[in-house]
Protein backbone atom coordinates (compact mmCIF):
# COMPACT_ATOMS: atom_id res chain seq x y z
CA UNK A 1 0.00 0.00 0.00
CA UNK A 2 2.81 2.46 0.73
CA UNK A 3 4.00 2.79 -2.91
CA UNK A 4 0.46 3.31 -4.12
CA UNK A 5 -0.02 6.11 -1.58
CA UNK A 6 2.79 8.07 -3.27
CA UNK A 7 0.48 8.42 -6.28
CA UNK A 8 -2.97 8.26 -4.67
CA UNK A 9 -4.58 9.41 -1.44
CA UNK A 10 -5.96 6.67 0.82
CA UNK A 11 -9.56 6.99 -0.38
CA UNK A 12 -8.50 7.04 -4.02
CA UNK A 13 -6.31 3.98 -3.44
CA UNK A 14 -9.20 2.07 -1.84
CA UNK A 15 -11.54 2.94 -4.73
CA UNK A 16 -8.84 1.95 -7.22
CA UNK A 17 -8.34 -1.42 -5.47
CA UNK A 18 -12.08 -2.09 -5.36
CA UNK A 19 -12.31 -1.49 -9.11
CA UNK A 20 -9.38 -3.86 -9.74
CA UNK A 21 -10.95 -6.54 -7.52
CA UNK A 22 -14.36 -6.16 -9.20
CA UNK A 23 -12.86 -6.46 -12.66
CA UNK A 24 -10.78 -9.49 -11.73
CA UNK A 25 -13.72 -11.30 -10.11
CA UNK A 26 -15.96 -10.62 -13.12
CA UNK A 27 -13.37 -12.03 -15.53
CA UNK A 28 -11.97 -14.95 -13.53
CA UNK A 29 -12.12 -18.38 -15.12
CA UNK A 30 -11.78 -20.15 -11.76
CA UNK A 31 -15.29 -19.58 -10.38
CA UNK A 32 -18.47 -17.55 -10.90
CA UNK A 33 -18.61 -14.74 -8.33
CA UNK A 34 -22.24 -13.90 -7.54
CA UNK A 35 -21.48 -11.51 -4.64
CA UNK A 36 -18.40 -9.88 -3.18
CA UNK A 37 -18.30 -7.65 -0.11
CA UNK A 38 -15.53 -5.54 1.34
CA UNK A 39 -15.36 -6.14 5.09
CA UNK A 40 -13.02 -5.57 8.00
CA UNK A 41 -10.86 -2.51 8.52
CA UNK A 42 -11.34 -1.02 5.05
CA UNK A 43 -15.13 -1.33 5.32
CA UNK A 44 -15.32 0.29 8.74
CA UNK A 45 -12.55 2.82 8.00
CA UNK A 46 -10.24 1.63 10.78
CA UNK A 47 -7.46 0.47 8.41
CA UNK A 48 -3.78 1.09 8.96
CA UNK A 49 -0.66 0.93 6.82
CA UNK A 50 -0.32 -2.83 7.38
CA UNK A 51 -4.02 -3.72 6.95
CA UNK A 52 -4.99 -6.49 4.58
CA UNK A 53 -8.08 -6.36 2.37
CA UNK A 54 -10.85 -8.51 3.83
CA UNK A 55 -13.46 -9.88 1.43
CA UNK A 56 -16.53 -12.08 1.61
CA UNK A 57 -16.93 -13.86 -1.74
CA UNK A 58 -19.97 -15.92 -2.74
CA UNK A 59 -19.96 -18.48 -5.55
CA UNK A 60 -22.10 -21.51 -6.43
CA UNK A 61 -18.87 -23.33 -7.32
CA UNK A 62 -17.78 -23.23 -3.66
CA UNK A 63 -20.43 -25.81 -2.77
CA UNK A 64 -18.95 -29.14 -1.68
CA UNK A 65 -15.30 -28.04 -1.86
CA UNK A 66 -13.01 -27.43 1.07
CA UNK A 67 -12.25 -24.02 2.53
CA UNK A 68 -8.59 -24.42 1.51
CA UNK A 69 -9.55 -25.17 -2.11
CA UNK A 70 -11.87 -22.15 -2.15
CA UNK A 71 -9.07 -19.87 -0.91
CA UNK A 72 -6.73 -21.38 -3.49
CA UNK A 73 -9.19 -20.47 -6.26
CA UNK A 74 -9.54 -16.92 -4.93
CA UNK A 75 -5.75 -16.55 -4.69
CA UNK A 76 -5.44 -17.67 -8.32
CA UNK A 77 -8.06 -15.14 -9.36
CA UNK A 78 -6.39 -12.34 -7.39
CA UNK A 79 -2.92 -13.31 -8.61
CA UNK A 80 -3.43 -11.24 -11.76
CA UNK A 81 -3.84 -8.01 -9.80
CA UNK A 82 -0.07 -7.40 -9.63
CA UNK A 83 -0.24 -5.45 -6.39
CA UNK A 84 1.61 -5.67 -3.10
CA UNK A 85 -1.40 -6.11 -0.82
CA UNK A 86 -2.53 -9.05 1.27
CA UNK A 87 -6.06 -10.43 0.93
CA UNK A 88 -8.12 -12.46 3.36
CA UNK A 89 -11.31 -13.91 1.93
CA UNK A 90 -14.24 -15.72 3.49
CA UNK A 91 -15.51 -17.89 0.64
CA UNK A 92 -19.11 -19.07 0.87
CA UNK A 93 -21.43 -21.09 -1.33
CA UNK A 94 -24.80 -19.48 -2.06
CA UNK A 95 -26.47 -21.74 0.52
CA UNK A 96 -23.88 -20.83 3.18
CA UNK A 97 -24.34 -17.16 2.31
CA UNK A 98 -28.13 -17.43 2.77
CA UNK A 99 -27.53 -19.02 6.20
CA UNK A 100 -24.99 -16.29 7.04
CA UNK A 101 -27.51 -13.55 6.18
CA UNK A 102 -30.22 -15.26 8.24
CA UNK A 103 -27.90 -15.64 11.27
CA UNK A 104 -26.66 -12.08 10.86
CA UNK A 105 -30.21 -10.75 11.14
CA UNK A 106 -30.95 -12.84 14.22
CA UNK A 107 -27.73 -11.86 16.01
CA UNK A 108 -27.75 -8.16 14.98
CA UNK A 109 -24.20 -8.76 13.86
CA UNK A 110 -22.59 -5.34 13.39
CA UNK A 111 -19.75 -6.04 11.01
CA UNK A 112 -19.96 -3.60 8.13
CA UNK A 113 -20.18 -5.16 4.67
CA UNK A 114 -19.89 -3.05 1.52
CA UNK A 115 -21.10 -4.80 -1.62
CA UNK A 116 -18.65 -4.43 -4.49
CA UNK A 117 -19.98 -7.16 -6.86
Amino acid sequence: MTQALLFFGVLEWILYMIEKIKNELRMTQYFDCTHCFLRGSYADESYGISSDIDLLIVSPEFKDISILKRKELVNKAMGNLAINTRFDAICLSEEEYANFINCRRKMFFDERLIRIV
